[in-house]
């Protein structure tokens, strides 16, 4: 089965650690993900096999999966599975989050490795540029205040 990387970065006003609490604490995460959403849901059991899930019931769709690696402040590395209509599809991609600290917060880079042809790469990365835009301007305010 081919492969694609999708890969998207961003640098954000907060360290590592305090991106990595971003991904990692429900509260957190509910405050940036899908915030466009009503009704999204973020239910995260951080640890290497723990799972995750995040859903719209009302968009009818989410995406769920299991954590493979944690190294705290520097990698999240999970399975991805689409949830449509409450189901969980069988297709599973991979997706890892590093964090690298700079001067003035840290550097975001995100790859996700999927089958296009199961699914088109292009609205996945725009997905992913949309949320992670998001968690940047929510990096920002957090930082300000």
């Amino acid at each position: 089965m081919a492969r694609t990387s999708l890969d998207v970065s961003r640098v954000l006003a907060l360290g590592a650690e305090q991106a990595w609490a971003a991904w990692t604490v429900p509260e957190q995460l509910r405050q940036w993900w899908w915030p466009f959403l009503p009704g999204t849901t973020v239910d995260l059991d951080p640890r290497v096999g723990g799972t995750y899930r995040l859903e719209s019931v009302q968009a009818g769709f989410g995406a769920c999966g299991r954590y493979s690696e944690l190294v705290p402040g520097r990698l999240l590395a999970f399975t991805w599975s689409w949830i449509t209509d409450g189901r969980p599809e069988q297709t599973v991609d991979q997706v890892r989050v590093r964090l690298a600290p700079l001067e003035h917060g840290c550097r975001l880079d995100l790859e996700h490795v999927l089958d296009p042809s199961l699914h088109d790469p292009e609205p996945l990365r725009q997905g992913w540029s949309e949320t992670l835009d998001v968690l940047v301007r929510w990096a920002a305010e957090r930082a300000a205040s």
